[in-house]
């Protein structure tokens, strides 16, 4: 993205600072921060999840600083050869944990109130315990991705289109298996009816006026894994809302939730990104929390189209970031999660296929596993008039199904393809990947695609 790129302003910050800890540790920071004076925050701990959530104000952030430098003004002096900073930091420690959340026009760094909170408590503990200090992070953003619109949350790309095509969902493939979709809600459609599982407060119930764009998200996901497997049962699981939005702390919880209820294939169709290109804590935790025999399927992100660059720029929540076409997204870029790419296919003369990475797929992108067909995909969607990410709604009423794409949409295919051959196999859904990904195409395209596995709809 050249530097001319009009960027969007950038997002207004939430009233609290969320911090992650390790939830053995928590009350040693907790008790760090009340040292320093601190007032007004709130915790929350997750056992299954292994971490503590503390939401600090940010309004009194600047008492919480003026604590910690009245206690480093009563430690004793550094000796000669110590080589301490002025704010008393020890060496190195500064430029090592202070992860810059926004990038400067200039180029510069700058780090953000998460930032400087958690180095004050990193250098903090690493000086009073002989360098160590426990496991800490942000509390990070995430958004649904679109194809060409990144975060949907976050102004989305181009809309699904209205079909009059017919979803079919014929057979029984995938019999015994069950998928889960941690996602948006789950529109009641018919087509869909005695084929997944949802709590009440998973089910999306429309209202007086039409639904956002992002709404229709988990009805598209579960209509594509179940044209792939018919037979599969699909578990959905709502975490984000109906602009696609949620905390990692909240999707980290609903992967550990959903990923030991007994599912066999767990469907992340949701990405963030981080400004150092370090996993986020929650989620890295989250996964490695799971049930070893559950396969984790998360899309890779639509973030090498430019538009895509640019909106993620604008409105990520922690300040303005550009985005890198190749910057690894979460929790694809995990290891043991497959990350799942867009393919652009094509017919040519010997009734094959030919493959050609899509355009919003990260290039050059080693973390990507796979990639699958990911453009015009046909699936269950949203009744009525939908409202655009512009504000403005579409001007025909959808009746059900529509055609989108984007990696989002590339990782349910897959997900339900997955599924279908470990029932049509007779093996656990780990084999059945290990088995297809031996068969990919590895030769097909033009530069360098990641294996590529053709699967019809």
């Amino acid at each position: 993205m050249s530097e001319q790129t009009p960027r969007r302003p950038t997002a207004t910050p939430s009233a609290t600072v969320d911090l992650l800890v390790a939830g053995e540790h928590d009350g040693l920071v907790r008790a760090t921060l009340d040292r320093w004076g601190a007032a007004g925050y709130t915790h929350e701990s997750d056992a299954d999840l292994g971490l503590s959530r503390i939401a600090y104000p940010r309004e009194h952030l600047e008492a919480l600083l003026d604590g910690w430098r009245r206690e480093r003004a009563q430690r004793p002096a550094p000796g000669a050869g110590a080589a301490v900073p002025d704010d008393g930091t020890p060496p190195g420690l500064r430029e090592t944990y202070v992860r810059p959340a926004r990038r400067a026009a200039d180029g510069g760094l700058e780090p953000d109130d998460a930032d400087e909170l958690l180095t004050l408590l990193r250098t903090s503990l690493a000086d009073r315990y002989s360098g160590w200090f426990p496991t800490m992070g942000k509390n990070r953003f995430l958004g649904l991705v679109t194809n060409g619109g990144g975060t949907v949350s976050h102004g989305g790309g181009p809309p699904p289109v209205r079909t009059d095509d017919v979803v079919r969902l014929d057979g029984s493939g995938g019999a015994g298996i069950t998928v889960g979709v941690l996602d948006t809600a789950v529109l009641a459609h018919p087509a869909l009816a005695g084929r997944y599982l949802a709590d009440e407060s998973d089910r999306l119930v429309p209202g007086d006026g039409p639904l956002p764009v992002a709404a229709g998200h988990a009805t598209f996901v579960t209509g594509l894994v179940l044209q792939r497997a018919p037979g599969a049962t699909v578990r959905v699981r709502r975490v984000l809302d109906d602009r696609g939005a949620a905390s990692s702390w909240d999707v980290a919880r609903g992967i550990v939730a959903l990923g030991r209820s007994g599912i066999d294939v767990l469907n992340l169709s949701l990405v963030c990104y981080t400004s150092d290109s370090r996993p986020p804590l929650a989620l890295a935790a989250a996964v490695d929390r799971l049930p070893p025999e559950v396969l984790v399927v998360a899309c890779s992100g639509n973030h090498a189209d430019p538009l895509v660059a640019q909106q993620l720029a604008g409105e990520r929540p922690d300040g303005e970031l550009r985005v890198d076409a190749r910057e690894p997204a979460w929790p694809a870029a995990l290891d043991d999660v497959v990350a799942v790419g867009s393919a652009r296919v094509a017919a040519t003369k010997k009734r094959s296929r030919s493959a050609t990475l899509a355009p919003f797929t990260p290039p050059d992108a080693p973390w990507i596993d796979v990639v699958v067909p990911g453009e015009n995909l046909l699936s269950t969607y949203l009744t009525g008039t939908v409202e655009l990410d512009d504000g403005t709604t579409t001007e025909k009423p959808f009746g059900g199904q529509g055609r989108w794409g984007g990696t989002s949409f590339s990782a349910a295919l897959l997900a339900g393809h997955v599924a279908r051959r470990a029932a049509t196999k007779g093996v656990p859904v780990r084999a059945a990947w290990s088995s297809l990904l031996s068969k990919a195409d590895r030769t097909r395209g033009e530069g360098r695609l990641p294996p590529f596995v053709d699967i019809p709809l």
